[in-house]
């Protein structure tokens, strides 16, 4: 290879090279810096004016660094991900107060607690309640959590102290 053609490649690469190291600040519209431009905020609250459209669909975004699981079940779910979206799939059987104390005239369930047998009775405050496939919900799906969690096969983070305390 002549003097003429090695130089005529490296005068190519370097130029290929330089091309490279550019920082690409015409192409950023707005001149900021790709470090800038990442650290943009999107809104994190929608507000709609309009009246619910009956059937219509909610598209919801989750960002997060880890990968959706899409469990959506609070009995198997272990991150925060699923937890948001459970907010949504499942009512609250208890109100709770201030102190996070259980609140009598709150939620789906009634309660009596009787310290001395160590029980507590539950009672759904509506016989309306249905699950979304328009099956009736019964104090037996509320049980099934329980035994769910306290069946022996079960290893999930749901079984814990307060799962181990439970007689009978």
């Amino acid at each position: 290879m002549n003097k003429k053609a090695i130089a005529g490649l490296l005068g190519a690469a370097s130029l290929v090279t330089l091309a490279a190291c550019n920082n690409n600040k015409a192409n950023n519209a707005g001149g900021e810096s790709a470090a800038k431009a990442s650290e943009r905020k999107f809104p994190t609250e929608l507000t709609n004016e309009g009246t619910p459209i009956k059937g219509g669909t909610i598209n919801y975004a989750i960002v997060s660094a880890s990968p959706f699981k899409g469990l959506i079940n609070p009995i198997l779910s272990v991150d925060n991900s699923d937890g948001q979206l459970e907010d949504f799939a499942y009512a609250n059987l208890f109100e709770y107060d201030a102190n996070q104390r259980i609140k009598k005239d709150g939620g789906m369930m009634e309660f009596t607690l009787d310290r001395e047998n160590k029980t507590v009775t539950l009672k759904l405050r509506s016989k309306d309640y249905k699950w979304s496939d328009g099956q009736p919900l019964t104090i037996d799906d509320y049980i099934f959590t329980y035994e769910f969690i306290g069946n022996k096969d079960y290893n999930g983070v749901r079984y814990d102290e307060n799962a181990a305390n439970i007689v009978g």
